[in-house]
């Protein structure tokens, strides 16, 4: 049997808005749109409506 040892939680320390990946897509599809943590601090749920409302709006 193999133990394990523990390993410390992930922490979130960040609350920066990240638009990287946006940044480099927006000029290979017809329509890219900015969601969640690339607009700024969001939580799932939050992110998980944003992308909702976009896709329906496509």
């Amino acid at each position: 049997m193999t133990r394990l040892s523990p390993s410390p939680p992930p922490l979130s320390l960040g609350r920066i808005p990240n638009t990287e990946l946006f940044e480099e897509m927006k000029g290979h599809a017809p329509i890219v749109k900015q969601i969640g943590d690339c607009l700024g601090p969001r939580t799932i749920e939050e992110a998980t409506h944003e992308g909702m409302m976009s896709a329906i709006s496509l």
